[in-house]
């Protein structure tokens, strides 16, 4: 007789479960609190669904903050990237490579989304939306779970399943029903939750000139200092906002940041507005030939520059929003008066506020304003396909986990591995 399986949550890691669990055999239901499965899908990659990178490997996982990447590197090893688009190719979606990233053609992820629920309903699943799990118990001693649940028309219900994976996700882009009530689930059942924390977002900072360039994007190259010692770096494109930093190169920082803002340390960033210089490497020079200078040379260059105003120095390097923030960083008010009347310590010390700019950590965005989160189920307590171990049967998928990657289709390969590794398991009575 085939295992009856419940999956608690219809996201990427939710569907990917199921089809796990079904494909290995079991009878699986779907349990989805808003009307239709994959809500989340619609909004990955700005609605063009990033779903993966090529460069995500079982035994490379540098995506993965250290917390989750031992088991985000043995859980891909179990299922690829390269499993995930045959799966993308049984259900029709024809797929493109962008420098690795992994993309639908149609460029729309309403075509992922509708794809992966013919896929699951020709394969058997049984989806149920509409529905909210509030409940799970052992039934009868060891044997299965009741689930307790809340229909559209509020009528309670149980029901028995031999085994249970709750995936429903986290608590990033609530209004998608990942409201952090699989936290609760968990804890009920006295398993551990790193407490979760917003990533993938803007970090805020205190006041500070560069809020003059608020709507400025540029390369920037962040430095994240925690307590004074190097966190992390990276470079790519940054928005400066009035009050915060974001862009791809602030969100590929935020996880660590803002768990270590929250634990009360000292979070710095020191911001290099001009990432172009040969000791930084080959690849940071824009031009390909290797032919940018050094900032702190090309202003003393300009400084000879006869009649040059102060205010004009950056003219061609930065916008003026930005460079005006530049001058009031390094406090100069005169920008009318001659370049050449600058001091050499001036030159030194604008050189120094573009490449060492600090701006220090005060806030960040919310849970509505994340991608992802930073925390979850700890993973001490699940096994390497991901069931809890003091609770034989019971899984725990996907952004649920303590497990967050950074921007580039990262985090929803692993929780579309994840859901298929402990599907897999759940169905499979060997292992019980």
């Amino acid at each position: 007789m085939s295992r009856r399986i419940a999956v608690i949550g219809g996201g990427a890691s939710g569907i990917f479960a199921a089809l796990g669990a079904k494909r290995t055999g079991a009878d699986v239901t779907v349990f989805e609190r808003n009307p239709i499965i994959g809500k989340k899908l619609l909004l990955t990659g700005n609605g063009r669904c990033n779903f993966s990178n090529l460069t995500l490997t079982g035994d490379h996982n540098a995506a993965f903050y250290s917390r989750g990447d031992i088991l985000a590197q043995k859980i891909l090893g179990k299922f690829s990237v390269k499993d995930t688009l045959k799966v993308f190719e049984d259900a029709g979606i024809i797929v493109y490579d962008k420098e690795g990233y992994l993309y639908p053609a149609s460029n729309h992820a309403s075509s992922v989304r509708d794809a992966l629920e013919l896929l699951l309903l020709r394969e058997g699943a049984v989806i149920r939306t509409d529905i909210k799990v509030t409940g799970i118990k052992r039934h009868d001693g060891d044997h299965g779970f009741e689930l307790t649940m809340c229909g559209e028309d509020g009528v309670m219900q149980t029901e028995v399943f031999d085994a249970c994976i709750i995936a429903c996700g986290g608590r990033a882009y609530p209004d998608t029903g990942s409201d952090g009530f699989g936290y609760k689930l968990c804890r009920k059942l006295e398993i551990p939750v790193v407490k979760p924390y917003p990533a993938l977002t803007k970090c805020l900072y205190e006041e500070d000139p560069l809020s003059l360039a608020s709507g400025v994007r540029c390369d920037c190259r962040i430095t994240l200092m925690i307590d004074g010692a190097v966190s992390g770096s990276d470079k790519g494109q940054l928005q400066i906002l009035k009050d915060a930093i974001s862009g791809i190169v602030t969100f590929q920082l935020s996880g660590r940041a803002i768990r270590a803002f929250e634990e009360g340390r000292d979070v710095t960033f020191v911001l290099d507005l001009y990432p172009y210089n040969t000791d930084c490497g080959e690849n940071d020079d824009p031009s390909g030939y290797g032919g940018m200078q050094d900032i702190e040379e090309l202003l003393k260059l300009r400084r000879s520059h006869d009649g040059l105003k102060v205010k004009d120095i950056f003219t061609g390097i930065f916008v003026k929003p930005l460079s005006d923030a530049i001058f009031k960083k390094a406090q100069i008010t005169d920008t009318d008066a001659k370049v050449s009347t600058l001091d050499e310590s001036v030159i030194k010390d604008l050189a120094r506020q573009v490449r060492n700019w600090e701006i220090k950590m005060n806030g960040h965005g919310s849970f509505a304003q994340c991608q992802v989160c930073s925390g979850g189920v700890d993973l001490s307590a699940v096994d390497e396909d991901l069931m809890v171990k003091d609770i034989p049967g019971l899984y725990v998928t996907g952004e649920l986990l303590d497990v967050d990657g950074i921007c580039g289709g990262y985090n929803l390969q692993f929780a579309m591995s994840s859901g298929i590794v402990a599907g897999r398991s759940a169905a499979c009575n060997q292992c019980h």
